[in-house]
């Protein structure tokens, strides 16, 4: 059988592409695992700890929509100091340390006036 230039020309090309295509697939799946692991992390990190869940709840008031681990990742703080916000993937601007503040502060009132008279504060439900 004889195959011009022509021919291997185009298998070369069919070749590449399939390669790039296996490459671009093999960093999708590692992004997904990678981004997986992290939101993992993050949901435990919420239900161990208050100050962890109060911000990323703090977020979603500044910013509806956004999701823990996907648009932004929390930190605990050190020796059980307040956690902090470490990164932001979501559209800038990034929420300012005043906004956060601001809204931790709405949220800690709320749930005040919710407990107050019954002589007990507990967490907001997630």
């Amino acid at each position: 059988m004889y195959f011009d230039a022509f021919t291997y020309s185009g298998l070369a090309v069919a070749f590449a592409i399939l390669i790039a295509l296996v490459i671009v697939l093999h960093r999708s799946n590692r992004e997904a695992h990678r981004q997986i692991r992290r939101l993992s992390e993050h949901t435990l990190l919420m239900h161990e700890d208050n100050s962890v869940r109060r911000l990323c709840r703090a977020l979603a008031e500044i910013r509806p929509g956004v999701c823990p681990a996907v648009d932004f990742t929390v930190e605990p703080g050190q020796g059980g100091g307040p956690a902090y916000l470490a990164d932001w993937f979501a559209e800038p601007p990034r929420p300012s340390d005043e906004q956060i503040a601001e809204a931790l502060e709405k949220l800690a009132r709320e749930y005040r006036d919710l407990d107050e008279g019954q002589g007990n504060v507990r967490e907001p439900k997630t």
